[in-house]
């Protein structure tokens, strides 16, 4: 067939071209998060997502919105950089923009739930993500129901309260054959890692872990990988191997050093989430670490500082109303700060927090492990003076805890457990 001329030919190859620069700007955006450019990525796509709009291309704005779903690998897209406030802002203005393109709606919807996954009103992000999916559902487009499906994992990824949901949503995700399937796949299964392993199913997370490494290493997904490595090295620890899980941390701390990943502060707490297996946290500096707080608050107890370790402790508590990938393993973190300087006062509100979660491990996203829920809350109730109860717990956590490999674990229970036996009765 002959070209197309005159005006059909010239809106023929304006479209072409933009189509061609829609293409050149989403792959610009996938090398920079493979790189590990994060805060790049977030001020790239502010101004991308804005240009879009001007030219009327809501599709863009989708696809736009599609790639940050994916640039921070299985953490949620603002972990990675100095500050997501103008690129959070600008995926709020556009909604109105983007409403009457189903797929364009969902997709950015999904990215803006992942930006709020830290507002004070947990309702926010569930609102935003479960309209996402409805939205994708109902147009019954795989491409955009994998998108929302992204979405809400990663809105809810480490998150101790929404394991469960984590784990079908994630088989979900790898059962479609859409687009990004492959990449799609090592994200759900390295966010599926966390949740296996805060309900306790350790084998489960290790499988996940291990299919996860094999799908970055052949589709060269450093940023994932080496969350993976974290991930790597808190099983490791677990299980009792330090000199393992040191290896991994410092591999991870490398890599995050060569990049812009280092914002999220993973090294730091990693450091610390070993260092309290292997020796005393009393010299410890929690500088550098997400949620200093609570460490701050054990440093306190290890220096035998109750009067420290108490203030710090009920501030953090005081100040929580919406739990985050972290929260569980500092509420754990902080149930053994409690017993640790007697700080029987604190003990019933420390145990009403981790009771909903008992049978789970309290771990801190990829990053680190702290102990099985019922372990600290065995050793609360010990400090309260409930010593049935408490052995009763303490005894399960071991048997628990010896089924699954997790030395340090048993070691902690049946030093617990020695305790009660030698307190008068």
């Amino acid at each position: 067939a002959a070209p197309p001329v005159g005006a059909a030919g010239a809106a023929l190859g304006a479209l072409r071209g933009r189509s061609l620069r829609d293409a050149l700007l989403v792959a610009q955006v996938a090398a920079l998060a493979r790189a590990g450019r994060g805060q790049t990525v977030l001020d790239v796509l502010d101004a991308a997502l804005l240009d879009a709009a001007r030219a009327g291309r809501a599709g863009t704005v989708g696809r736009l919105a599609s790639s940050l779903l994916r640039s921070a690998g299985a953490w949620p897209w603002p972990t990675y950089g100095d500050d997501p406030g103008p690129l959070l802002e600008r995926l709020r203005s556009l909604e109105p923009f983007v409403e009457r393109d189903p797929a364009a709606h969902a997709r950015l919807l999904a990215a803006t739930a992942i930006g709020r996954c830290y507002d004070p009103d947990p309702t926010v992000p569930e609102r935003l993500s479960a309209r996402a999916l409805a939205i994708a559902d109902a147009l019954g487009d795989e491409d955009a129901i994998a998108d929302a499906l992204l979405g809400r994992l990663l809105t809810y990824s480490g998150v101790a309260a929404h394991a469960d949901e984590i784990i079908v949503l994630a088989d979900r995700l790898i059962g479609l054959s859409h687009r990004e399937a492959r990449v799609d796949a090592a994200i759900a299964r390295a966010v599926a890692s966390m949740a296996h392993l805060s309900l306790g199913d350790v084998a489960a997370a290790t499988e996940a872990v291990r299919l996860a490494v094999a799908e970055t290493d052949v589709l060269q997904l450093p940023v994932i990988r080496v969350q993976l490595r974290w991930m790597e090295g808190t099983l490791a620890t677990w299980r009792g191997d330090f000199d393992e899980a040191n290896r991994h941390y410092d591999i991870g701390t490398r890599v995050h050093l060569q990049t812009e990943l280092y914002y999220a502060g993973s090294a730091a707490l990693a450091r610390l989430s070993l260092r309290r297996e292997r020796d005393d946290l009393a010299t410890a500096d929690p500088a550098g670490t997400f949620e200093w707080e609570p460490w701050d608050a054990a440093i306190a107890a290890a220096r035998h500082d109750a009067v420290t370790a108490e203030q710090r402790l009920t501030s953090w508590l005081d100040e929580q109303n919406a739990w985050i990938w972290i929260t569980l393993g500092h509420v754990t973190l902080l149930a053994d700060t409690a017993v640790e300087a007697g700080l029987v006062d604190v003990a019933p509100r420390l145990l009403a927090l981790l009771d909903p979660y008992a049978g789970r491990i309290a771990v801190v996203g990829h990053i680190g492990v702290i102990n099985t829920v019922d372990y600290a809350r065995g050793r609360l109730l010990a400090l309260m003076g409930e010593t049935d109860r408490a052995r009763e717990i303490l005894e399960g956590t071991l048997a628990f805890a010896r089924a699954t490999g997790g030395a340090p674990t048993v070691a902690r229970c049946e030093r617990a457990l020695a305790e009660l036996d030698a307190a008068p009765r």
